[in-house]
């Protein structure tokens, strides 16, 4: 049985809101994602250039699973949110939250 959750009828400031704050957020995320997997590519081509290159790839690869964790939960918070004022509340912390990384990486 199919749950009553995406069944209701969405207006189209809703959809609107939805697609903006998703598409806006993915933007800024794409280029994080692709310095970590840049990173990783760097560290697998160049192990000798590190004292410990399985730490090396595991921070690279945490770097980018973290962002794209991010990005997922962007999307089902979105997608769950009734109102337009709470999916730009939720992209705003999201979009926070997904800023703290650059302080680790």
């Amino acid at each position: 049985s199919t749950g009553k959750l995406f069944t209701q009828p969405v207006g189209i400031i809703l959809l609107f809101g939805r697609f903006i704050c998703g598409t806006i957020l993915h933007l800024s995320l794409v280029d994080e994602v692709t310095k970590g997997l840049q990173n990783f590519k760097f560290v697998l081509n160049h192990p000798y250039m590190f004292q410990s290159p399985t730490t090396a790839c595991l921070t690279s690869f945490l770097q980018s699973f973290s962002v794209t964790c991010v990005e997922v939960a962007n999307i089902e918070i979105i997608l769950t949110s009734v109102t337009p004022t709470d999916i730009v509340y939720n992209f705003i912390a999201l979009a926070i939250i997904a800023e703290f990384d650059d302080f680790v990486y």
